[in-house]
């Protein structure tokens, strides 16, 4: 059809077709816009919405996409959550289309004694227990995206047993 038309009404089909699209996107925005405010929901563009860990934990939240800090203990046979003051801890779960860049490979590489990592992470809480090894955790964060990392201790004791400087370093926003 579009060999057929001269090139001077294609030119003038494109721009009615712009404008008639661009209005109706800003009507969708608007909308978009409107409703999440008078309603309190999130926009359903994608974009993570921060939440404090402690939130997370008290179930505030679940399954929507969230950015959050919070300290990551993994070893051997843990992989876990955790802020302190936050009362409970969470599996740490990768989707499937987590991908690394490699400074932060270089910060979460494994070790059998694990390390205690501050990180900012995108993903979606879960509830409903049964998670982590031998269903020993109550919820767990599914992480899309490591956003920072940062090693506190190339080893992995439970908070209690943290050294005081990395006790001052492991606090969560």
């Amino acid at each position: 059809m579009w060999t057929i038309l001269s090139a001077s009404i294609r030119k003038l089909v494109r721009r009615r077709v712009a404008r008639q699209s661009g209005a109706c996107l800003l009507c969708v925005g608007v909308s978009l816009a409107i409703g999440s405010n008078v309603f309190g929901q999130k926009s359903q563009s994608g974009q993570p919405v921060s939440a404090p860990f402690c939130d997370l934990i008290a179930g505030q939240q679940e399954g929507q996409l969230v950015r959050t800090t919070a300290i990551y203990r993994y070893g051997f046979e843990w992989a876990e959550l955790y802020c302190p003051g936050c009362d409970g801890v969470a599996w740490l779960d990768v989707s499937d289309s987590l991908k690394l860049n490699h400074l932060t490979k270089r910060k979460l590489k494994y070790s059998d004694i694990g390390r205690t990592v501050k990180v900012t992470i995108v993903g979606r809480m879960q509830t409903g227990g049964g998670y982590g090894r031998m269903g020993a955790y109550r919820q767990r964060f599914v992480v899309d995206r490591f956003e920072k990392a940062e090693i506190l201790l190339k080893d992995s004791p439970v908070y209690s047993h943290l050294p005081e400087k990395v006790k001052e370093k492991a606090k969560c926003p």
